[in-house]
């Protein structure tokens, strides 16, 4: 359960920068976690974050005999990047591992660490790797018109022919989630798809959307590494970040609820899930409280203004709002206070 996949259909949509900004979120909030670069085509986080020059193991460098690793001994081989160990891959320095050595050195780390945030870029040739399998995943769509229709192609075929649908989905969406990426490039958001709109085609909530940064971008590829996203980024990490968290409690406190022979995958998976669940439920109540509040405000506001328009000398007290707004005294109370009118 404290193993993280992020991955997407197509490249360059920004798994790698995703996974940095997620691990260093977690490790700020005093979560022990690691970030694997196991994307096998691409690699070259450790450029990503400007750190290639940092003494340190890099898959292709580390031995796995019989397919076990000490996972404490790993952990001290690897460079440090904003206080996150990172096993990086560089595919043009040394010959990239197999498939159970990148098995075998996640196993390792996810028993030392509290979480294990994995970028595997497109996932070629890891689909079917037990630790990854089981992990929660989080997919990068892109959110545009081709991205969504990529991304729904990709989840349709990976399903089992021997599965019936139902079969599938419940076994997928137990540990899948959606995360949107909106495309570089637009003018005025134009050609992005609404979170609404992406969430009904896909048929799955779409957790956070990540908007484009420019700035964190431009510095990116001129080698000065990865800063601190924008505000509306930093608020769909942290949702991110308190998905994962929710998820590891979760996990936590049910292994102390059911006997020990009742305690499968499925059961662990469905635990996890829950958890998750719930984050979202009470991010999502926040979410319709605060939309709520802002309402009332401009409203109040809008009406408040309408009503002096015509004699800048007009006062009204709170009761009379009250009957001509048709809102709650209690409410307008609230409003007032938060914009500091209340004196």
């Amino acid at each position: 359960g404290n193993v993280v996949v992020i991955d997407s259909v197509v490249a360059g949509v920004g798994t790698s920068t995703l996974a940095a900004l997620l691990a260093r979120e977690l490790s700020e909030r005093g979560l022990k976690c690691v970030l694997v670069d196991a994307d096998l085509q691409g690699g070259g986080l450790d450029v990503l974050l400007g750190v290639e020059n940092e003494d340190g193991s890099r898959f292709g460098e580390i031995s796995a005999p019989l397919g076990n690793i000490d996972g404490k001994a790993l952990l001290r081989e690897l460079p440090i990047w904003d206080g996150v160990p990172l096993l990086a891959c560089d595919p043009w320095k040394t010959e990239n591992p197999q498939s159970w050595e990148v098995q075998a050195c996640i196993r390792a780390l996810s028993q030392v660490r509290s979480a294990v945030i994995v970028d595997v870029g497109q996932g070629n040739g890891l689909q079917d790797l037990t630790e990854l399998r089981q992990a929660i995943r989080i997919n990068v769509v892109e959110m545009t018109v081709l991205g969504l229709a990529r991304a729904k192609a990709n989840m349709q075929s990976q399903r089992n022919p021997s599965d019936s649908i139902g079969e599938h989905d419940v076994a997928t969406r137990e540990r899948e989630f959606f995360i949107g990426m909106q495309p570089r490039g637009t003018i005025r958001d134009h050609g992005v798809t609404a979170t609404e709109e992406a969430a009904e085609y896909l048929d799955c909530d779409i957790a956070a959307v990540i908007t484009t940064d420019a700035k964190l971008c431009s510095e990116l590829l001129e080698g000065l590494g990865l800063r601190k996203p924008n505000r509306a980024n930093a608020k769909a990490i942290a949702t991110l970040a308190d998905l994962i968290q929710e998820a590891n409690l979760a996990l936590l406190a049910s292994l102390k609820e059911t006997a020990p022979q009742e305690k499968n995958d499925t059961w662990m998976r469905g635990r996890i899930r829950s958890g998750i669940l719930h984050a979202i439920e009470e991010q999502t109540q926040q979410k319709f409280r605060d939309d709520y509040l802002v309402s009332k405000v401009e409203n109040l506001e809008a009406a408040v203004k309408e009503l002096t328009d015509d004699d800048d000398a007009t006062k009204f007290t709170i009761d009379e709002l009250a009957v001509i707004l048709d809102m709650n005294v209690d409410e307008i109370r609230d409003v007032l206070r938060l914009t500091g009118d209340d004196k």
